[in-house]
């Protein structure tokens, strides 16, 4: 399992500091959505460091002793430019949008609401709010908070719905995913609807907040 340390963006991908080839870039199976993932694996602060850390009488490193969130998930090692396989790997931007949403204002936007991402991708945002909701506990006579991934990509979506499965039913929040393209109005819209469950707005279906980490429309 590769480990990732967020917050100083290190990755040992290419530790030699030479670029593959194409060979060995592009796994197979990449272009048609099967190439094999690799398991990663996030480590989300879930407050600022502080500025004074100190621990048994010694300085330390702030980040460490930060709560953090960790999250798992499946992605691709290598991109493709091909509009319907980007989500394949989790992007900078995504990070940075899970750093948001444990951040404690990250939190306080989304407590007890029904969360939709748009372009999920990998659904490392949406996976993020899901485990800061488990944290934050349930008010008595509230409904259990909900998170929705959604991607237009059969292949990605297929992924995100595998990372959702991943993460698991023990806590409170609801998480599910769908293929949904963004700005459509048939079926698929419906049925996110319908996962979403009653917002906040006038008591029908709907989501309290929406999450997008390099959210990308095509030309049609």
């Amino acid at each position: 399992m590769e480990k990732h340390n967020l917050q100083r963006g290190s990755d040992d991908d290419n530790a030699g500091g030479e670029d593959d080839d194409d060979g060995s870039f592009f796994p197979p199976g990449l272009f048609d959505g099967t190439a094999s993932c690799v398991s990663r694996s996030f480590s989300i602060p879930t407050g600022p460091p502080s500025s004074d850390a100190v621990e048994d009488g010694r300085a330390v490193d702030s980040y460490e002793i930060t709560p953090h969130l960790s999250i798992c998930l499946s992605a691709s090692r290598a991109a493709s430019t091909d509009h319907d396989l980007t989500g394949l790997i989790v992007w900078p931007v995504s990070v940075l949008l899970a750093h948001y949403a444990a951040s404690p204002r990250g939190r306080a936007a989304a407590a007890g609401g029904r969360i939709c991402e748009l372009g999920a991708g990998c659904g490392l945002p949406g996976l993020t709010a899901a485990a800061a909701a488990d944290g934050a506990g349930q008010s008595d006579g509230a409904a259990a908070p909900a998170v929705v991934l959604t991607d237009g990509s059969a292949p990605v979506a297929e992924m995100m719905g595998k990372n959702v499965r991943r993460r698991g039913g023990g806590g409170q929040t609801e998480v599910d995913a769908a293929e949904l393209l963004w700005g459509s109005h048939g079926e698929g819209l419906r049925h996110v609807l319908g996962m979403l469950g009653v917002g906040s707005r006038g008591g029908v279906p709907s989501a309290d907040l929406v999450l997008g980490a390099d959210v990308v429309q095509w030309p049609a």
